[in-house]
């Protein structure tokens, strides 16, 4: 036979489009001759040569060019239509070399002369030859569609570079995120938007890879044609020849710049959690520090008459109750334990904010404020709103570098409804004003500044806090261009924080600024509605001297234990006193029929006070038991029952404050079978 050994391995399906017997006979005797396995079908007219293609399925067609009523382009343009894999060989006596080449062009892949059959087994292997190699062909081609399709609509970024780093191709992810045109890239190459954000060491180390024919993954920072940065991570290798030689590098680059957000603001939370277990340690040592200033004061007042050393020591008082308060800030900030919302008016907080500002604030920046008479008094957290003034006063610092004016304004209210804002709720509102005459902000960032982490702010002394000025022109907008997003500079949080804050109080805050001219926020806060005559204050307690009753007083800091007995004793009561869980207990066994208190240390350098506690009221329930805590919320008695509790102190406490606890709970006929203890 003729063709490759393999083909007479195939038993072909022949369709014969031919109308004499004999020519078909002669057709199938050279078939057999060639070797060939086959099963034919013969046809003579359109509609069986149209049934067949459909039926028969055939692997060859065999036609005649010439049949009644019939011919053979008819025939190869219906076999074009329903069968276009089948290949269409002519066996015709009649056909010249013109029409041949005609039908040729018009799909046929062979022709064969009556006279001539021996070529026709050779051109029906030949023809199936082709027919499987265009079919491979196809395929690799559907292949290269389908991977550039893949490449086109890919949701990552994708380079592709000669040996050098020259840009060859981006794809439309590339332009859609970088804002760069392939135009405007191809022949150039990435230096033109990545920065300098993977080191000169690992910039060699990526070459390494790459020359050496290996894969290289990192990170890089990007920059937009905007000028916005980004993060990506990059996958580079190298793309092969038939040889294994590489020829191009291929890199696809995935946007992670939320990922790279989420994994900084998992860092700050790791270090806020830190810090508040840190500041929970130092509050406590400032809590014991201040305790005893605190109680000692008003004892001195007593003892000293004259008008200086009355001056002295309320000087003392204030500056140790100032410093109370700045712990408790710390806690609050620290555990992010909501504050108590009372009615309040501004002008004290403003008051207030101004005083720091003025002993703090460089001497060229000046303050201002206008404060209305009658302002409308807000529900609110005096140490929040206190927060959000700082944040607002210190960003208005940042953005006057050169000096300037901070005014803070608060003169009146302002009725608010749906066209202001559609979740606004409708009614009186306060309006507070910060304003400065900074640098202001760009337009195209303005709408940005209350998102969390963002921030145009470098490392320094002012690193931390979202300067208004800084937060889109002027120097810090351009030191920003060149840092990686979400890692230098400032937290980022201030301004988010503040709206937060306000945001929880019911309250809306908005920002209009102008380049180089400043900016202007607003804060509106639901004013407080109109009540009648304040009730009149409970009567003070008289009971604050003993009559020598036994109190226990458990307290590890020796200062705070010795001035709690000085002050108890000089009040008309007997104490004992102990240092520890253990010491306290045993004082307790042994003088339980006398004692009829105990103020015990419950904090974080007393771990076992809370075991105290249970301890105590495991011998006897109707126990009165007073708790030294940190903090007013009683954050270190977890899972605890408040009720089993008579009071709480928070530190630093008063010699008064003491007294009065202590005459309170004393003159309790019975404790509550539940409910919360009393708070100081």
């Amino acid at each position: 036979m003729t063709g490759c050994p393999t083909d007479s391995t195939r038993v072909l399906r022949i369709l014969m489009l031919e109308d004499s017997e004999i020519d078909a006979a002669l057709i199938e005797y050279e078939l057999r001759t060639g070797g060939v396995e086959f099963f034919s079908h013969r046809v003579d007219n359109e509609p069986a040569f149209i049934g067949a293609l459909m039926s028969f399925e055939p692997d060859v067609i065999l036609s005649d060019y010439r049949l009644p009523d019939f011919d053979g382009a008819i025939a190869l343009e219906l076999a074009g239509k329903l069968a276009p894999e089948v290949p269409v060989i002519f066996v015709s006596g009649t056909i010249g070399e013109e029409l041949a080449v005609e039908l040729l062009k018009m799909g046929a892949v062979d022709y064969v002369l009556k006279d001539r059959r021996s070529r026709l087994v050779a051109a029906i292997w030949r023809a199936l030859r082709e027919i499987e190699e265009r079919g491979v062909r196809r395929l690799a081609e559907e292949q290269v569609r389908k991977l550039s399709r893949a490449v086109d609509q890919s949701p990552v970024s994708i380079i592709i570079t000669d040996l050098s780093g020259f840009i060859e191709y981006v794809n439309p992810k590339f332009e859609e995120v970088t804002g760069y045109s392939a135009l405007e890239v191809l022949g150039r190459r990435p230096t033109i938007f990545e920065i300098e954000s993977i080191g000169e060491a690992e910039y060699a180390r990526l070459w390494e890879a790459l020359e050496a024919g290996l894969e290289w993954r990192g990170e890089f920072c990007d920059k937009k044609k905007n000028g916005e940065l980004f993060w990506e991570f990059a996958t580079i290798s190298p793309i092969r020849d038939a040889r294994g030689e590489p020829t191009h590098y291929l890199a696809t680059k995935e946007d992670i710049t939320e990922k790279k957000k989420l994994e900084a603001q998992f860092l700050r939370a790791q270090r806020m959690e830190t810090l508040g277990a840190l500041a929970g340690g130092i509050a406590h040592d400032l809590n014991n520090i201040l305790t005893p200033i605190v109680m000692c004061a008003p004892m001195l007042r007593d003892a000293l008459h004259g008008a200086r050393e009355q001056r002295m020591i309320a000087t003392i008082e204030a500056s140790a109750q100032r410093g109370a308060d700045i712990v408790k800030q710390i806690l609050t900030f620290s555990r992010g334990v909501q504050g108590k919302r009372a009615a309040l008016n501004l002008s004290s907080v403003i008051e207030e904010m101004v005083k720091m500002a003025k002993e703090t604030f460089p001497k060229d920046i000046r303050i201002e404020t206008v404060l209305g008479a009658h302002l409308p008094t807000v529900i609110a957290d005096a140490t929040q709103l206190h927060q959000v003034l700082l944040n607002l006063c210190v960003n208005a610092r940042d953005a006057m570098p050169h000096g300037g004016t901070l005014k803070i304004t608060a003169t009146g209210s302002a009725v608010l409804d749906g066209k202001f804002r559609t979740e606004a709720r409708h009614g009186d509102y306060v309006l507070l004003e910060v304003s400065d005459t900074g640098t202001g902000i760009a337009a195209d960032i303005l709408d940005k500044i209350f998102e969390p982490f963002f921030t145009t702010k470098t490392g320094g002394a002012n690193a931390g806090t979202d300067g208004i000025g800084t937060e889109g022109s002027g120097s810090g907008a351009t030191e920003k261009s060149q840092q990686a997003p979400a890692t230098s500079g400032g937290t980022g949080l201030g301004l988010s924080t503040t709206a937060a804050i306000i945001r929880s109080h019911d309250g809306f805050i908005s920002v209009s600024s102008t380049v180089n001219s400043g900016s202007c926020f607003k804060i509106y806060l639901p004013a407080a509605p109109a009540v009648g005559s304040p009730a009149a204050p409970a009567a003070a307690l008289t009971a604050r001297y003993g009559r020598g009753e036994l109190v226990l007083v458990i307290d590890d800091d020796v200062s705070i234990q010795t001035m709690a007995r000085t002050v108890i004793e000089l009040h008309g009561y007997r104490t004992i006193t102990a240092s520890n869980s253990g010491d306290g207990l045993a004082l307790y066994k042994s003088h339980r029929t006398e004692i009829v208190a105990v103020l015990t240390d419950v904090s974080a350098s007393f771990p076992d006070g809370l075991k105290l506690v249970r301890g105590l009221l495991a011998q006897d329930e109707s126990l009165k038991i007073v708790v030294f805590t940190d903090h007013a919320d009683a954050a270190p008695l977890p899972d605890f029952d408040f009720g089993k509790i008579s009071a709480t102190l928070p530190k630093p406490y008063t010699a008064d404050a003491l007294l009065k606890t202590l005459a309170s709970v004393l003159a309790l006929p019975s404790r509550p079978p539940s409910g919360l203890p009393t708070r100081v």
